[in-house]
């Protein structure tokens, strides 16, 4: 048989070894096989698939027998099609076995080193996720523990033509501390709306805080973000 490429060999290999190609021509193939449209290729399907390729190739056609083996190892849920998720491995053992020997060993190296890749990136990010989980229950001992006083601001924001006021908490372990998240809250309130002032009416409450917990609510849940804030900041530098 005529080959429409001129060296099968090489672009096998240009597609099994750049993942984002044969993305694409996975998907592409995919598409124009699926005749009926139903998001799976049947066996008939996958058979003119694989016609056209030993065609576009130039090689010989595949055996059916080896053709149905192929693709009742790659139907792993025995629906008796191949879905979008289950084609991309019957696909790259196909090209890989259309590849001649000598050559197969150079696409089974860049496998090799994209597992080795990519096992190495999962551990690194179990490890991440795995150290996270302990930094964050650290967070929430030291905050579930935490005792003394804290101060809570509250203050206005005037915004608009009739100068409406906008009311904001804040929650901070000093009157300057709280200030100064104050200037901060309201900084990025004139970023959304440029005619914004403030602060204005500046109240400070002073709370209790025994085993990360006040007498109110609603303090409560303010006063465990911001410890878990200032809790986060100090694990995760230490």
């Amino acid at each position: 048989a005529s080959s429409a490429t001129s060296n099968p060999a090489v672009w096998i290999k240009n597609i099994l070894t750049n993942a984002r190609c044969f993305e694409q021509v996975c998907s592409l193939r995919f598409r124009r096989f699926d005749s009926n449209g139903n998001g799976a290729l049947e066996f008939p399907e996958l058979l003119a698939m694989i016609a056209d390729l030993c065609q576009f190739l130039g090689i010989e056609a595949a055996e059916e027998s080896k053709v149905r083996a192929a693709f009742d190892t790659a139907d792993k849920n025995h629906d008796g099609v191949l879905s979008k998720s289950e084609f991309p491995p019957f696909f790259r053992a196909f090209l890989k076995k259309a590849l001649p020997s000598a050559e197969r060993w150079e696409v089974e190296e860049v496998e090799r080193f994209e597992t080795e890749t990519r096992a190495a990136s999962e551990e690194a990010a179990r490890a991440e996720e795995q150290r996270n989980e302990i930094l964050e229950a650290e967070v929430q001992r030291l905050v579930e523990s935490h005792s003394g006083k804290l101060v809570i601001a509250e203050f206005d924001v005037l915004q608009g033509q009739k100068y409406d006021a906008e009311e904001h908490t804040v929650v901070s372990a000093t009157k300057e501390g709280a200030l100064a998240f104050a200037k901060v809250a309201t900084a990025q309130r004139q970023k959304e709306n440029p005619g914004a002032q403030g602060p204005f009416n500046l109240r400070y409450r002073e709370v209790e805080v025994k085993d990360g917990q006040c007498s109110s609510a609603a303090y409560t849940e303010m006063v465990q973000r911001f410890l878990a804030m200032e809790y986060r900041k100090e694990v995760s530098s230490g």
